[in-house]
């Protein structure tokens, strides 16, 4: 069996606000004729993690959740873990707003989630309106603050304000400042979108002539290479409305393609999770925050990355006993909420491909623009 493998598409994502559609039509243009010459016989399409991860999560608390799941694509595997699901609008829609404040009020959801970063600023542009008219609390940070956790200048700026460790970072477009960087610190640097999260984008330089491609683009910047002496290191904070800490833990993980493919929880890692309450407290931030450092050869930590967030490994921390989508749900909904890593355990977490298999018929509903329910009609199975 020939399998034509493809992941994290990222469909409907935009940069810089232009969108990615013209994009992604080449490429699947571009795709189904490898398909053909190739003779594949099944092209596999996987998407994000976040979203599906948030759904585990809450599927292992003590609490039983109604979870209804919403997305452009019919595809998407999260869709069908949930207790009923249909279709979207593009959170860059204008009719987007409207969709969901209707959506909220006619099928009576209490709360709104999202795992990336677009449709969370969407949220945060909209939540004081589609609150008021359909009474949803959109659980998500203030636009403001959003859009400054993405820039990797302004974050720059408020971590060393703060005298918070984080590489040294220059606009592309600040001739004297890239000078200045490439001076003091030896090769490999590292070139970035100013706005984005993950590793998409990320590339290495080892001379300065390197640096010509991106020379004057102030949407990118050269960053210190901070090497990473063992494995990154990932914490997870929870921050109530007030902004105090609700629970933070440290995980250390291998990455591949920008996701963690291994884990180890490391519930007593305190000198981690009191740096990245820190961060927390600085940026002001509410709500979910995955705060990412490299432990340098002097055994310091430098955060490299700050996303306001749920991480991907939401679901296997809460596999662990450290449930902080469950807390979050409770804190947003005004309800009584505890997340503590006292009972954690240090357990080392490996993710595996999953296959997931449905009647093809629910994709056909949904795409006839049907909510279905794929649990209660228990046609869909996982392994």
């Amino acid at each position: 069996m020939k399998i034509l493998h493809t992941a994290d598409w990222h469909v409907g994502k935009t940069i810089q606000g232009h969108s990615r559609t013209a994009e992604h039509e080449a490429v699947l243009a571009e795709l189904a004729d490898v398909a053909r010459k190739e003779k594949v016989d099944l092209v596999l399409a996987a998407g994000d993690l976040v979203a599906q991860g948030i759904i585990e999560a809450l599927r292992c608390a003590s609490r039983t959740y109604w979870i209804e799941a919403a997305c452009i694509a019919a595809e998407s595997p999260g869709l069908y873990l949930a207790d009923a699901a249909y279709l979207s609008p593009l959170a860059n829609d204008p009719d987007f707003p409207a969709w969901l404040a209707e959506t909220c009020e006619r099928r009576e959801i209490r709360l709104v989630l999202a795992g990336q970063e677009d449709v969370l600023e969407a949220l945060a542009l909209h939540r004081e309106w589609v609150g008021r008219a359909s009474g949803v609390v959109l659980g998500v940070d203030d636009y403001s603050r959003l859009r400054c956790a993405r820039d990797k200048l302004a974050m720059y700026d408020i971590l060393t304000h703060h005298e918070l460790p984080t590489p040294a970072t220059v606009a592309c477009d600040d001739a004297a400042g890239v000078a200045a960087l490439m001076a003091a610190y030896e090769p490999p640097w590292v070139i970035k979108p100013r706005f984005g999260s993950g590793s998409s984008g990320v590339t290495l330089l080892t001379t300065p002539e390197q640096l010509s491609r991106w020379e004057g683009d102030g949407d990118v910047v050269l960053q210190r290479f901070v090497a990473a002496d063992g494995p990154e290191l990932s914490v997870a904070c929870l921050m109530s409305t007030s902004k105090s800490l609700m629970g933070a833990i440290a995980m250390e993980r291998s990455l591949s393609r920008g996701t963690s493919v291994w884990a180890r929880l490391q519930p007593c890692n305190s000198a981690a999770s009191s740096l990245a309450t820190r961060i927390c407290a600085a940026l002001g931030a509410t709500g979910p925050c995955n705060v990412q450092f490299r432990p340098a050869p002097d055994g310091t930590l430098c955060c490299h990355d700050v996303n306001l967030r749920f991480s991907s490994s939401v679901g296997l921390r809460a596999q662990a006993g450290f449930n902080d989508a469950a807390a979050a749900v409770e804190m947003w909904l005004g309800r009584d909420s505890q997340l503590s890593s006292d009972a954690v355990r240090e357990d080392v977490a490996v993710r595996l491909l999953t296959t997931q298999w449905h009647d093809a018929s629910l994709t056909d509903e949904l795409r006839a623009g049907a909510a279905i329910n794929p649990l209660d009609a228990r046609r869909d199975r996982r392994v």
